[in-house]
């Protein structure tokens, strides 16, 4: 999933850093500047949820993009996700035309 979504987003002409989980990406988000973070929301190592509070306490002022999806605990945990502080939510599979609505927008937007 990660793959096709770096793809998608190369293929728009944006900038990607990609990383394998929370606990990579986290530390290195730093110095790239992002104007969007995307999140699965199951992930090894460093949740999703658990990077979604950090990353929104560290850079209030980027917009982050929760998905989750093949679980029955998804729907609720993406909820929880924006109360966290992620901008939006998305649920798998994603596909090219839902990702590039998505944008990083509010949610109430």
């Amino acid at each position: 999933m990660r793959t096709i979504i770096v793809q998608t987003l190369k293929a728009a002409g944006h900038q990607v850093f990609s990383a394998e989980n929370g606990r990579e990406g986290n530390p290195a988000f730093n110095p790239y500047k992002a104007d969007l973070i995307i999140t699965d929301l199951f992930m090894p190592e460093h949740e999703g949820l658990e990077t979604i509070t950090e990353l929104h306490k560290n850079f209030p002022h980027v917009a982050i993009l929760a998905i989750s999806g093949g679980s029955i605990a998804s729907t609720a945990m993406l909820a929880v996700a924006l109360q966290l502080g992620a901008a939006n939510t998305l649920e798998k599979a994603v596909r090219r035309g839902n990702l590039a609505g998505c944008r990083g927008k509010k949610h109430s937007e």
